[in-house]
């Protein structure tokens, strides 16, 4: 699933066939849907433990939704959701082969107890990896500068692998880095890439009881240096 902010933000979610009890597609198929609408229907039960069923048809047909919650047999809701056609997503993609390439991955819990320390109510936030000291930093930045940071160096416990090739840093809009923190809440590990040009790609893994694996991808577009 791919959800777009402008041309600012791109969030895409990767479910592998291990997460469903049962997975039959055929073809490769695309189609839109509401955000607003899919999330309430996914909603309905909020709070209870429910099975989820997914049917679509093809081209022009809607998304069912089938939901029942697992201690409630004789309840469920059904959805039919309208599906529409989709435009070419934009194709964000960092270059691997680029000297400017950095690399880190995080212990997912770690990131989100360090995230806590910063100021929410900051406009902007700056991310800089480096070869050299302070190896990963996160400052908020207001009207009156620099507020809050963290600096966190590549020998720490949290960090799980560091390749930084040449020091980048670049800031972002505070409220699109928000919109990561309920995929950095459940993640157990977080990647986080980065290159000259200031693009962000964070890829954060969660991991179910039963191995399954889910990820959330994130692009952000860094503001423009003034």
């Amino acid at each position: 699933m791919t959800v777009e902010e402008g041309n600012c933000v791109q969030a895409n979610l990767f479910m592998t066939a291990s997460c469903f009890a049962e997975f039959h597609v055929v073809d490769t198929v695309t189609f839109g849907l509401n955000m607003n609408i899919i999330s309430e229907c996914l909603g309905l039960f909020a709070g209870i433990p429910c099975s989820l069923k997914m049917f679509y048809k093809g081209d022009g047909a809607p998304l069912v939704l089938v939901l029942r919650p697992n201690d409630e047999p004789d309840i469920s809701a059904e959805c039919s959701i309208k599906t529409t056609n989709v435009d070419e997503v934009i194709d964000y993609n960092l270059d691997e082969e680029s000297a400017s390439l950095n690399v880190v991955f995080v212990r997912g819990p770690a990131l989100a107890n360090l995230i806590q320390e910063l100021n929410k109510a900051a406009d902007e936030l700056r991310i800089t990896l480096s070869p050299r000291t302070p190896h990963f930093k996160i400052e908020t930045l207001g009207v009156m500068k620099t507020e809050t940071f963290v600096e966190v160096a590549k020998t720490s416990d949290m960090i799980m692998l560091f390749n930084c090739r040449e020091t980048t840093s670049a800031c972002y809009r505070n409220t699109e880095m928000r919109m990561t923190h309920k995929a950095l809440a459940a993640a157990t590990k977080v990647a986080i890439k980065t290159d000259a040009s200031g693009l962000l790609e964070m890829h954060f893994m969660m991991q179910s009881e039963d191995q399954a694996e889910v990820y959330v991808q994130f692009y952000i577009m860094p503001l423009a240096d003034i």
